[in-house]
C-alpha cells in the first residue's frame, strides 16, 4: 500500500464518524501529515460546524507549513453554512493536497482545486476513489443527478413471504437484525412507506439507537394518492410527519404536526407523480430517501426505475402461510450487483445495486 492510500484511508476513516450526523452535508475527514508523522486531523460532525480541514488545521498548527494534507472530498471555495476551506489552506501554507476526486456540487467543482493551484499548492488526485465514492454516495449522487439517493428496504421470509401467518409475531427480522436497519435509518434524510403501511403497522420511522450523542432523525413521509386516513390514526402520531397526496388537503384531517404536500396523479396512471416528489426532496436537503414499503409503494418505484439501490433482510423461517405473495417488485428486475452480505443471527442482509450503476464520481 502507498503512503498515499494508507494516509487517505485514515482520513475516510475519520469521515465515517460522521455517517449518523454530517448530513445533508457530505461526510469528510482530513489528515496533515508532515515527514511521514500525522500532525493534525478532524472530521466534519454536522452542518454550521467547522469542515474537517479546519480541524485539522487547528491541531497541527504551525506544523501545517509545508505539510501534505489529506481530506475524501474537494476542499469548498464558496461561503456556505461556514466560509471556504481553501482561505485556511493557503494561509496555512499547505505544501500538497491529495484527494481521491473533484467534489460534483456546482459550487465547487474544480474551483477549489483552482485556487490552490494558483496559490502554488500541489494537487494529487484519484486516491481511493472507490472507497470515497462509496462512503458519498448519497451527496455524489444528489449532486450529479439533482434528485436523493433511494434505497429500497424490506424484510422477507425464506419462502418470499413479507408477512407470517402467527399474528403474534409481529416482526419477521430478528432483534439485531432491526438495530442494524435502525443504524441504516440514521444514516438517511428522509424515510418513505405508504398509508396501507402506516394502517396497518403503526411504525415510528424513527432511528432507535443505544448510541451517546446525537442522532438526526429522518424525515418521515407516507405516500397516500387517496390521502383516505382515520382522523384517530393521523392524531395518534408522535412528531412531524408529511403526507403526500393528489387529494385536495383542505379536506383532510387537519394537526399541527401531520403536514400535507399536494403533487399531481402521474400521467396515465393513479399514482403520485414521484419524479415531483423527488424534486421537492433535493430542494428540502434530503439527499437519501429511504423507502420502507409496502408491496404497493415499492413497486410504484421499482416501475418508475428510481431504485438506487436495495436492503433486504431474509429470515430463516417459513411465513407459515399458504399462496404466499413473493417480492415480484424486486424478482422482475435484472441484472443486480451484489454488494454486501452479512449474517446477523438468522436473519441474512443482502446490498445490492442495479448491474451497470457506476461511482457517482465516474
Amino acid at each position: 500500500m502507498s503512503n498515499h492510500a494508507y494516509f487517505m484511508q485514515r482520513a475516510l476513516s475519520l469521515a465515517e464518524r460522521g455517517c449518523f450526523t454530517a448530513h445533508p452535508n457530505p461526510n469528510v475527514g482530513c489528515v496533515i501529515v508532515k515527514n511521514g508523522l500525522v500532525v493534525g486531523e478532524g472530521w466534519h460532525e454536522k452542518p454550521g460546524t467547522p469542515h474537517a480541514e479546519i480541524h485539522a488545521l487547528q491541531q497541527a498548527g504551525s506544523l501545517a507549513e509545508g505539510a501534505d494534507l489529506y481530506v475524501n472530498l474537494e476542499p469548498c471555495n464558496h461561503f456556505g453554512r461556514t466560509p471556504p476551506c481553501v482561505d485556511a489552506l493557503i494561509k496555512a501554507k499547505i505544501k500538497r493536497l491529495i484527494i481521491p476526486f473533484i467534489d460534483p456540487n456546482p459550487r465547487v467543482n474544480g474551483q477549489g482545486i483552482a485556487r490552490l493551484k494558483a496559490a502554488g499548492i500541489e494537487i494529487i488526485d484519484g486516491v481511493e476513489t472507490e472507497r470515497a465514492a462509496e462512503l458519498n454516495r448519497f451527496f455524489l449522487n444528489a449532486m450529479i443527478k439533482q434528485r436523493p439517493y433511494i434505497i429500497a428496504k424490506w424484510a422477507m421470509t425464506l419462502d418470499g413471504g413479507l408477512s407470517l401467518a402467527n399474528p403474534a409475531e409481529r416482526w419477521i427480522t430478528c432483534e439485531n437484525a432491526r438495530y442494524h436497519a435502525h443504524q441504516q435509518r440514521a444514516q438517511i434524510d428522509a424515510i418513505l412507506v405508504g398509508a396501507h403501511t402506516l394502517r396497518m403497522d403503526k411504525p415510528q420511522l424513527t432511528a432507535r439507537l443505544t448510541l451517546d450523542g446525537y442522532i438526526k432523525q429522518p424525515r418521515r413521509i407516507i405516500l397516500s394518492s387517496k390521502g383516505q386516513f382515520e382522523s384517530e390514526l393521523l392524531e395518534q402520531i408522535v412528531g412531524d410527519i408529511w403526507v403526500v397526496t393528489a387529494a385536495p388537503t383542505a379536506d383532510l384531517p387537519q394537526f399541527p404536526h401531520i403536514h400535507y404536500l399536494h403533487f399531481p396523479l402521474a400521467t396515465d396512471i393513479t399514482q403520485i407523480d414521484l419524479y415531483q416528489l423527488m424534486n421537492w426532496l433535493f430542494e428540502e436537503e434530503c439527499y437519501s430517501l429511504l423507502v420502507e414499503g409496502g408491496g404497493h409503494t415499492l413497486t410504484h418505484f421499482f416501475k418508475t426505475d428510481l431504485i438506487d439501490e436495495v436492503h433486504i433482510y431474509q429470515r430463516v423461517k417459513h411465513s407459515g402461510l399458504l399462496n404466499q405473495p413473493s417480492v415480484p417488485f424486486f424478482s422482475e428486475q435484472e441484472n443486480w450487483l451484489l454488494k454486501d452480505v452479512q449474517k446477523i443471527d438468522q436473519t441474512i442482509f443482502i446490498k445490492a445495486i442495479p448491474r451497470g450503476i457506476k461511482n457517482a464520481n465516474d
